[in-house]
């Protein structure tokens, strides 16, 4: 938005952040959100091979400033880590 104000509040005034909303929790009838793309249902709380069912825990939300400025800008990028996934090595 350019005016200090944070971006998803135009997304909610739109309408725009409740259809991203629904489109990922329609993601989620089969799980492709990681590498793994596993597929299972995390609809009703299955759990595929990361272990999370249909609430992810976010663990940490923070600023990350170590990317170059063309991918974070001037003031950094966000890194946000869930678990329980373990993202093991494919």
């Amino acid at each position: 938005m350019g005016d200090g104000h944070p971006s998803y509040l135009a997304l909610l005034r739109t309408g725009e952040l409740a259809a991203r909303a629904e489109a990922a929790a329609a993601r989620l009838a089969r799980c492709t959100l990681c590498p793994r793309a596993c597929g299972v249902d995390r609809r009703g709380d299955a759990r595929g091979f990361c272990r999370t069912g249909r609430r992810a825990v976010v663990t940490r939300a923070v600023p990350h400033l170590g990317e170059e400025p063309p991918v974070s800008g001037r003031r950094g990028s966000g890194q946000n880590l869930f678990t329980p996934c373990n993202l093991s090595p494919l």
